[in-house]
């Protein structure tokens, strides 16, 4: 009797991607998912960034921003008329990938380093901190549907 409680332990857990409906597939799917937004801000591409997300993703910028809300809102945000501005460094850790069928989220750190401005009158930026981006899970396709950032108040 000692160890039947241990084994029904050990089988609800092994068992718990069953039941969510997440599992390995999923999680990779979630990884190469941030991987793709990563490596279309590292290629300075708006096209591909956007293609990331659902219509109706979500923003919630640092410090407080207001939410920005929809496709067009988040084009906008992101990519105003001017200065230009270049991503020169964007580094994405993941710390953690859960859901479940259908939804997901992953939390983890970034270092983010970009150029805004004129050729030879760049002004250049560093941004590092926390993010959470939830995830949805679309015709077989996980894409985010809200990003949220934050980095350390100024010293």
């Amino acid at each position: 009797m000692r160890y039947v409680v241990p084994l029904l332990l050990v089988a609800l857990v092994a068992s718990s991607a069953k039941i969510d409906g997440f599992d390995e597939g999923d999680r990779a799917a979630v990884a190469a998912r941030v991987d793709s937004y990563v490596a279309a801000w590292r290629a300075n591409d708006a096209a591909r960034v956007c293609a990331n997300f659902t219509p109706d993703a979500v923003l919630m910028p640092h410090h407080g921003v207001e939410p920005v809300v929809g496709m067009e809102a988040i084009k906008k945000f992101w990519w105003p008329p001017s200065p230009p501005t270049t991503v020169t460094r964007f580094e994405n850790t993941a710390d953690e990938i859960a859901g479940t069928a259908d939804m997901a989220f992953v939390r983890g750190h970034f270092v983010l380093e970009y150029a805004s401005g004129s050729p030879g009158q760049e002004k250049r930026f560093k941004n590092a901190g926390t993010f959470v981006m939830l995830m949805r899970k679309r015709a077989g396709e996980w894409l985010i549907t809200h990003h949220m950032w934050d980095d350390p108040p100024p010293q």
